[in-house]
């Protein structure tokens, strides 16, 4: 047998099988109303946020901001989150009159910190 062929496959499927831990924010439940959009339409997008770490995540912050045509500046503090725990955050929004037809998004990032440092998520939802 090849010693370097068979370390080169557990090395492989060391990896492939790794687990690794970081702190994650997990967004589900994302609803816009109303769910149809024209031009000069307000409107908001509502979503739950998750904590799936193992270890509490402070000072989330929810920042929002529109593409294309969709006008958003939202920001919001949503405070502290225990392991495993939910809420929801609900973000305003507004089509201008002059908008085109199509495919805009919502951009919202999220920023958090936990002991291991700083985190951020983005995540678009269509309008």
């Amino acid at each position: 047998m090849n010693f370097g062929k068979i370390f080169s496959f557990a090395l492989i499927a060391l990896v492939m099988f790794a687990t690794f831990a970081y702190a994650d924010l997990s967004v589900s439940n994302t609803t816009t109303l109303p769910s149809i959009v024209r031009p000069g339409t307000q409107g908001i997008v509502s979503m739950t946020i998750t904590n799936s770490d193992t270890r509490q995540i402070n000072s989330v912050n929810a920042e929002a901001s529109g593409t294309g045509g969709i006008v958003s500046s939202s920001s919001k503090f949503l405070g502290d989150y225990k392991a495993g725990t939910s809420g929801s955050v609900t973000i305003p929004f507004t089509v201008p009159e002059s908008a085109n037809a199509g495919v805009y998004s919502l951009a919202v990032k999220f920023s958090w910190i936990n002991s291991s440092g700083t985190f951020y998520k983005s995540i678009y939802v269509p309008i």
